[in-house]
Parts: C-alpha cells; sequence; structure tokens
C-alpha cells in the first residue's frame, strides 16, 4: 500500500500544485520510485490501479485534459486516403476498388479472379462484362464464363496452373495514388501464387498491369504472362507484323479446334496492308495467333475508342505457344458472345521452389472515331500509338 500512498500524493502535487494539465505520464514520473516497488505486480492490474486513482484525485476537467493530451502523444497521425481510390458495388461484388482520374476508370474485381471489371474513357467502356449478378461469398458461386479484363497463365497448351488462380476469390488493397494490388490464393496444382499490381495515371488513360508470379511449391515450374482481355464485339483489330520476322508464312495462323492449325489461311475477314494485318470482323474460326513484333496491339471500337496495348517482346527468348505467337486473337461470332479477345502472351518463366517473375503490360484508350467496317486506316494507328502511347 505504501506504493499507492506514493502515487496518489504524487497526483495531489502536481494537480494541487500548478500542473492541471500534465499527462499521466509526467504525474507518475514524479514517483518512478514508487512504480519500482511495483514491479512485482502484473502490468495489466498496474495500469488499471492508475487510471481508478486518477479518476479519485484528480478534478473532472483534469483527467479529461490529461487524457486527452496522452492520446495525442501517443496515437499516430492518421494516414491520408490515396488519390483516386475508393470502393464502388458492381453487380453483387461488394468493396470493388476503382481507379480514377478526371477522363479514366477502371474498376477491378477480386470475387472471382483478379480482374478488371471497367475500363473506361469518358464514361465510355472498351470491356465487355456479362452481367453476372447471383454470387455470393463463401459459396460455390457463379457457373457462368469470367467476362472483361481476365488474366491468365499460358501457355494455353501447357497450363499448369489449376482453377484457384483463376477463378477463385483473391484479396486487394489499395497500395498509392490510383493504383491496388491484387493478391491470390496459393494454387494447390502447380504451387504458384500471383499478384497483379494497377497503377492508373494522374493524366492519362495509361494503366500499368503487372503480374508477379512467385512459385511456393516445391518443384520447378514453367509459365508465361496471358492477357485474355474481353473488349466489346463489333470493332477492328491491328497487328502490325513484319515478313522479314515472322515465322508464319501468312504472319498469321488460324487455329479451327484445340488440336490443329493452319499455317497457310485463307480468310476474310483478315486484311494485309503493308507489315499490319487488320482483323475487321469475326473470322470463319475465332481462334488467330500472330507475331506482334514491335509490341503493341490496338482494337478500334464502334464506340469511337481505341483500345491499346504495349508490351515487352523478345526476339531471343523463348515463347510458349504454338510457333512461338506472342499475340493471340480470339473473335466469335456475337451469338456465340458478344466480345473480342484480345490476348498478349509473354515469354516463357522458368521458376525454381522460391523464386518470383513479372511482366507488364500498359492498357490506354484514345479518343478516335469508328471509320466503319473494313476502314481502318492501320498507319494512322500506328501514328496515334507512337504519339500518346508512350512507355
Amino acid at each position: 500500500m505504501e506504493a499507492v500512498d506514493r502515487i496518489c500524493i504524487g497526483y495531489n502535487k502536481v494537480v494541487h500544485g500548478g500542473m492541471p494539465n500534465a499527462s499521466l505520464t509526467q504525474i507518475i514520473s514524479t514517483h518512478s520510485r514508487a512504480i519500482t516497488a511495483m514491479r512485482s505486480i502484473p502490468r495489466q492490474f498496474i495500469e488499471r490501479l492508475i487510471v481508478s486513482v486518477a479518476l479519485l484525485v484528480l478534478p473532472a476537467g483534469g483527467i479529461a485534459s490529461a487524457v486527452a493530451q496522452q492520446s495525442t502523444q501517443s496515437d499516430p497521425p492518421a494516414q491520408q486516403p490515396y488519390l483516386g481510390v475508393s470502393k464502388v458495388k458492381v453487380f453483387d461484388y461488394e468493396g470493388c476498388i476503382e481507379l480514377k482520374n478526371e477522363t479514366t476508370r477502371v474498376v477491378l474485381g477480386h470475387h472471382r479472379g483478379g480482374r478488371v471489371l471497367k475500363y473506361e474513357l469518358n464514361g465510355r467502356d472498351a470491356l465487355y462484362l456479362a452481367d453476372e449478378s447471383g454470387w455470393k461469398a463463401h459459396l460455390a458461386g457463379l457457373k457462368s464464363q469470367l467476362t472483361a479484363g481476365r488474366f491468365d497463365l499460358g501457355p494455353e497448351h501447357l497450363q499448369v496452373r489449376g482453377n484457384t488462380i483463376w477463378q477463385d476469390a483473391w484479396t486487394v488493397a489499395p497500395t498509392g495514388d490510383r493504383q491496388a494490388t491484387m493478391t491470390s490464393q496459393v494454387d494447390p496444382a502447380s504451387g504458384l501464387q500471383v499478384t497483379r499490381t494497377f497503377r492508373l495515371a494522374g493524366e492519362s488513360s495509361r494503366l500499368t498491369v503487372t503480374q508477379t508470379v512467385f512459385n511456393r511449391g516445391k518443384q520447378r515450374v514453367r509459365q508465361c504472362y496471358w492477357s485474355r482481355t474481353f473488349a466489346n464485339h463489333g470493332g477492328t483489330a491491328i497487328i502490325p507484323c513484319a515478313p522479314s520476322k515472322t515465322r508464319l508464312p501468312k504472319m498469321y495462323y488460324l487455329a479451327p479446334n484445340l488440336k490443329s492449325i493452319n499455317i497457310y489461311p485463307e480468310e476474310e475477314a483478315v486484311r494485309r496492308e503493308g507489315d499490319f494485318l487488320i482483323v475487321d470482323r469475326p473470322p470463319s474460326t475465332p481462334k488467330m495467333g500472330f507475331d506482334a513484333v514491335k509490341g503493341w496491339v490496338a482494337y478500334q471500337t464502334r464506340d469511337d475508342l481505341l483500345f491499346v496495348k504495349r508490351f515487352e517482346v523478345s526476339e531471343t527468348r523463348n515463347y510458349g505457344e504454338p510457333t512461338g505467337i506472342n499475340l493471340s486473337i480470339w473473335y466469335p461470332p456475337k451469338a456465340m458472345i458478344p466480345c473480342c479477345e484480345v490476348e498478349p502472351i509473354g515469354p516463357m518463366q522458368d521458376l525454381a521452389p522460391g523464386e518470383q517473375a513479372s511482366y507488364s503490360v500498359d492498357w490506354w484508350l484514345l479518343n478516335s472515331a469508328w471509320p466503319g467496317e473494313g476502314k481502318v486506316d492501320p498507319v494512322e494507328v500506328e501514328t496515334m500509338v507512337q504519339k500518346q502511347c508512350l512507355r
């Protein structure tokens, strides 16, 4: 009891001796010997005891002042919210992260795969997003196909990942101004875990997407980046090619099915102008492969948008798709699904256990009037890309 008496006397001296605004720490420090004598008593008991004594000896205003001052001294400053980041609801998906500047809006979906649900310029969305209402947390989820801005691990025919990364729930968190990162679960089939970081520029539509793959398993894994974006149906795809560098006689192939490819296609929906291939409408078979040697692809929509993707290409690294393509276009009939899938493909990455690898693709949306089917000028498109889509 002697130690307690000393604390009580100390409180009275501090309060009535000219220090009515002293903090609890200052009050207690005036009798450190008393505190030292109480070291054998559990800390939680001491803290409760100090508060009880304070309530007995401090005037009403004094205790409020002391507690307020102590709180000010110990609480860290509140973190300022990131600019251009908020949470929105899309269908039944609560808590989607929205990245936004004056002209561009990006909405990320983490509930079923780590996707981009919306990519808009001045209210016009370039992505095809089907009605996915009905999703409920902790249930098996929807059986419908994933749509909009999808991503994957390839190669398509050598794929090692299970469905955990592709369609299960991810986590998401803001990581900067107009920036957020989504993280997958560890995939039991491959031992891989994926993060996708999305960063929207402050004054343009540029969206940088970086996919990082971690090998959390016990075996080496070979994989590659594979973008599988569903753009709105009815537009025109523009692909720059080079006869001197392509591995394909016609600079592209058609895949009539999953077991064969045609390297000598005769396709009316695909035309060549100089060193460009233009896909004006759905071809006779949806799947096509290209050597996009300049590292970009563009898709002109009927909503007066030019959707551009730029990505790194390599002449020395190995690509895992048939014939080593670095770009695929899947353009089905509208009745099948109203989209055109634009698919840059990265080089192969061989990961030992504990290793990781990243690959980035930049997106842009540019104002570009729809000229009509079969009338897109690829030279004009390339000029726009070179001027407005700088990495």
